[in-house]
């Protein structure tokens, strides 16, 4: 604990402000992510307000800008002096934005996305997870931020019986860190800060840890578990249920068992065949996170699930219905929630057909761009990326732009850093900056080294675009 005792300070001194301003009987305007680690970090702090008799209002955004931030305080320009703001799992790539043009003691930003640059004093309530010697890729998602968050707070209102509350947020803590991928320790385990919050949780006998087979729905028909389950994703099987009927009949094994029916033997044949359809080979087994509250078949069993879920609610324009689950709705919301979840497994397998078309991505020697359009949604195209890098459908050795339509005559570009070891220091925000500026692109790229956005004209050539794109990269490497 003593490594991160400088995080607690941030926590603690952040969690006394926040109280103050929820208790004041003040709005809390909370402008949140739409994916799942947003979406747990809402229900978070949506169960911590309605509990100490607070008022809150919730915006599910995309991404936020100068534009979109301009735009916003316009909206709500009566109310900028009276409420307070809490951004969520967004925020830290345009802090100084924030800072520049919010009240200054009216903003938090609970974000565990890397800062823009290292440089800069800001004088919003914020964390910088680099100063703190914390990797917000692997360590701490939004979620579990909100969480110690909510927990000093618990702690500030012992009167209230806020402590039994704790038990409740715990366990989004590990949603939103399983929906923002951090589960890249051993055999797909939780590190850092997300596994103190994960020892809680098994203290509490709110979650049990399981090493086998990562598939979803253990409880069910092996035909279903394997046919539902997209992480890990497997190219040919995955939402194929043809292609997994002959794989089982093949190994002799009967569609209508459960997993956990099957020998030891009959598990080793399975797996030996799974890995066959992914390059990821260590994917195939590991820790499943198991709520040990959630009815077993639930969708909502097994917690990467339940982050898949969510994700699917987000990315397909339903937030709300993924919170409202959060929140405990077992019936209209999770049916609901269910339907969007097989739409977005289908999406996925439609979109990752879509860019393994030589007509629809662009290669070169050191970028790749997948050419979306209008088929590909921007809520979407980061999953799909991550999704294709892994399975090697696009190439992990190269930076991947998404090039989509945005507007009539405005596109978006949505570009990645997959890059680990030396070339991991890419900053890819700086690249595409540097590409505007030579182009005369006046628009702001947002973002930072791992990731950028940005918006252009469609009148921009996209082949000229990658050619200085890709000299710029060269020129970082050298």
């Amino acid at each position: 604990m003593e490594q991160y005792s400088k995080f607690f300070d941030r926590v603690n001194v952040i969690a006394k402000k926040l109280n103050e301003w929820i208790t004041s009987g003040e709005i809390i305007y909370i402008i949140s992510n739409y994916e799942a680690d947003g979406i747990a970090a809402s229900a978070i702090l949506i169960k911590l307000i309605l509990n100490l008799e607070g008022k809150f209002h919730l915006r599910f955004v995309d991404y936020i800008d100068k534009e979109w931030i301009i735009k916003y305080i316009d909206e709500f320009k009566n109310r900028i002096e009276e409420g307070y703001f809490v951004f969520l799992d967004i925020g830290s790539t345009t802090l100084h934005y924030l800072n520049k043009l919010f009240p200054h003691n009216k903003v938090i930003v609970l974000d565990n996305d890397y800062l823009r640059s290292k440089s800069g004093n800001y004088d919003l309530l914020y964390f910088n997870l680099e100063e703190l010697n914390i990797d917000g890729e692997l360590e701490i998602s939004t979620s579990g931020i909100t969480y110690y968050v909510a927990r000093a707070i618990c702690q500030l209102n012992i009167e209230l019986g806020s402590l039994g509350l704790i038990e409740d947020l715990l366990p989004f803590g590990i949603i939103g860190a399983l929906g923002d991928n951090q589960d890249k320790g051993e055999m797909h385990g939780l590190l850092g800060l997300n596994k103190l919050i994960l020892d809680d949780c098994k203290e509490l006998k709110l979650i049990d840890e399981q090493k086998g087979p990562r598939f979803f729905r253990q409880e069910s028909h092996i035909l279903n578990s394997l046919l539902e389950t997209i992480e890990p994703y497997l190219n040919g099987l995955t939402n194929n249920k043809k292609a997994i009927s002959d794989l089982l009949i093949k190994l002799n094994i009967p569609l209508n068992i459960t997993l956990k029916d099957l020998s030891n033997q009959k598990i080793s044949e399975l797996n030996s065949e799974l890995i066959k359809y992914t390059p990821a080979r260590k994917d195939i087994v590991g820790i499943n996170y198991i709520f040990l509250n959630e009815m077993p078949k639930s969708v909502l069993r097994d917690a990467r699930e339940y982050a898949i879920l969510l994700n699917a609610c987000g990315r397909l324009n339903f937030p709300s219905t993924g919170l409202r689950v959060c929140l405990g709705d077992r019936g209209t919301q999770l049916r609901e929630a269910t339907d969007l979840y097989k739409k977005y497994r289908d999406s996925i397998t439609f979109y990752l057909d879509w860019i393994s078309t030589p007509d629809n991505l662009i290669e070169k020697s050191l970028v790749q761009c997948i050419l979306g359009g209008s088929i590909i949604t921007n809520r979407i195209i980061i999953p799909i990326i991550s999704i294709a890098l892994k399975n090697h459908i696009l190439n992990p050795n190269k930076i991947v732009l998404g090039y989509l339509q945005y507007k009539k005559d405005v596109n978006i570009i949505y570009g990645i850093n997959p890059f680990q070891g030396e070339n991991k220091k890419i900053n890819i925000w700086e690249v595409i900056k540097q590409t505007n500026k030579k182009l005369k692109i006046d628009t702001k790229t947002i973002g930072n080294r791992k990731k950028a956005i940005v918006k252009i004209s469609n009148k921009i050539n996209i082949k000229e675009y990658l050619d200085i794109l890709e000299s710029i990269i060269k020129k970082q490497i050298e």
